[in-house]
């Protein structure tokens, strides 16, 4: 990702001072195009020996008031009832969709013994914040409301996990379903009790996104990206004195009824500082956590967890399942 990062953005860098300050639409196709170059499989021999041990069901319209409403579910071939993680994509609240993890999802179905529910939304700017919060809670409504039509799911163990945006739009739905005022402030109902929130998968997320206005020191394609997502998602050029950019930061919204956290990052031209963040009060509230970071001397990118010709996703993926089997004990 960090490389496409660099070069999907070279023809298109010269004009970055011009677009991102009077044109979000330019501003949002840079982006879309950036992601298009994503390749959606790294290890295509492993996913295909992992395809021989799951079921996929594609494209299951999920009832809401947004458009892109349908999820996949990735889930082991032995009958059963598994844990259900609801992932949510990333692509800057404005590009990429569920196919973007599609490799991923396959491996961890396999791998943990759960099942894997990912999420198309209607993205930003036509769907300004906090329309994907709102469309989170939508899907896992219809799921948890027509349970009776997939009995490969055990609704009372269930994961929320997302990437990159998705990991904050994920972070972000937790904290509606922990914390009440705020979930009301929000108009998102309590629909997970918290006995059956077994923990949160967080990957490479804005977390803070009070924190985006902070740009000092970062490079212009980091500025560009950090204005971009900002105005997509709150839809407003000048987006950086709006209550909402508090309201979507998770840290100051933390209670203790946040469930066990898993959180890993890379660190280049991504967000490890708002991971440490999140981390920071995690920690002071006593909630538990599992964090995984890398040494700056070697260049990991944003989204590296994904890539599985990495040693490094090799780490983090043999984590998250442990991480994962953990919490389904307790």
């Amino acid at each position: 990702m960090l490389k496409l990062l660099k070069w999907g953005l070279i023809p298109l860098i010269i004009l970055v001072p011009f677009i991102a300050v009077n044109s979000l639409g330019l501003s949002v196709n840079a982006i879309q195009y950036i992601f298009s170059l994503t390749p959606e499989v790294t290890d295509e021999k492993r996913l295909k020996d992992v395809q021989t041990r799951i079921n996929i069901l594609k494209d299951i319209e999920y009832t809401s008031d947004y458009d892109n409403n349908i999820a996949d579910i990735y889930y082991p071939k032995t009958p059963g009832k598994y844990p259900v993680v609801f992932w949510i994509h990333g692509g800057a609240y404005v590009a990429s969709s569920k196919d973007s993890v599609a490799e991923y999802a396959a491996n961890l179905a396999d791998s943990a013994q759960v099942a894997i529910i990912s999420m198309n939304y209607e993205l930003a700017p036509s769907a300004p914040y906090p329309s994907q919060l709102l469309q989170t809670s939508q899907m896992a409504r219809y799921f948890i409301e027509n349970a009776q039509e997939f009995p490969m799911l055990d609704l009372e163990k269930i994961f929320v996990g997302g990437d990159s945006a998705g990991g904050q739009i994920a972070a972000q739905y937790l904290l509606t379903q922990t914390n009440l005022v705020y979930g009301k402030q929000l108009g998102v109902p309590k629909l997970i009790d918290n006995s059956q929130l077994k923990g949160a998968l967080l990957f490479c997320g804005p977390y803070e996104i009070n924190q985006l206005k902070k740009t000092d020191g970062k490079s212009v394609l980091a500025k560009f990206l950090y204005r971009t997502v900002a105005w997509a998602l709150i839809g407003k050029k000048d987006w950086q004195n709006e209550p909402q950019i508090d309201e979507a930061s998770i840290s100051a919204h933390l209670t203790e009824d946040f469930p066990p956290s898993f959180i890993t990052d890379g660190n280049k031209l991504s967000f490890p500082d708002h991971a440490k963040t999140l981390i920071d009060r995690l920690e002071a509230l006593g909630i538990e956590n599992q964090s995984l970071f890398f040494e700056e001397n070697k260049e990991l990118g944003h989204e590296y967890q994904f890539d599985f010709t990495k040693p490094e996703a090799q780490v983090a993926f043999e984590q998250v399942v442990q991480f994962i089997n953990k919490q389904i004990k307790n």
